[in-house]
C-alpha cells in the first residue's frame, strides 16, 4: 500500500517504517522544519490519526568541530535530544558512534556470559551422569 504522505520540499526526506515516521530537513532548504511538521500534523488529522507528541523528538545534527553553530528554535511541544535509537541503531547529534558501539559491546558481553553459564550447566549435568 502506497502512502500519500510526502514532504513539501524535494530537498526534505520522509521515511516511514510501520507506525514510525522520520522527517529529515537539511539546514538549507526552501521549506522550514515547522512548515513540514505542520504538514505532517495536518496529514495525520485528515487521515484520522493521532500524532503522539509525547513520543515525538527533534534532533539537530552538527559537525563535531564547528566552533560557531546556530541551533534552530525547537518545534512547539517537541523535545530536542542529542541521541536517539532508530531501528536498532543509536544516532548522535555529533555524528559519533560511541554510544552505539558501547551498546553493542554490552549486548555481546551479556550474551557471552549467558553462553558461559549454559556451558557450565551442561558440563555439570554431564559430569553428574558420568559419576552415577
Amino acid at each position: 500500500m502506497k502512502s500519500d504522505l510526502f514532504t513539501l520540499s524535494a530537498l526534505n526526506d520522509i521515511f516511514k517504517y510501520a507506525d514510525d515516521t522520520t522527517l529529515l530537513v537539511p539546514q538549507h532548504t526552501d521549506t522550514e522544519l515547522q512548515q513540514e511538521f505542520n504538514h505532517v500534523r495536518s496529514w495525520a488529522a485528515n487521515n484520522r490519526l493521532i500524532l503522539n507528541l509525547s513520543k515525538t523528538r527533534e534532533m539537530v545534527f552538527k559537525q563535531p568541530r564547528v566552533r560557531c553553530f546556530h541551533i534552530p528554535a525547537a518545534l512547539d511541544d517537541v523535545a530536542q535530544i542529542d541521541c536517539c535509537k532508530l531501528l536498532g541503531v543509536i544516532f548522535q547529534s555529533n555524528f559519533k558512534m560511541d554510544l552505539h558501539v558501547n551498546y553493542l559491546l554490552s549486548q555481546c558481553a551479556q550474551r557471552m556470559y549467558n553462553t558461559y553459564l549454559n556451558f557450565c550447566i551442561i558440563r555439570a549435568c554431564l559430569l553428574n551422569r558420568l559419576l552415577l
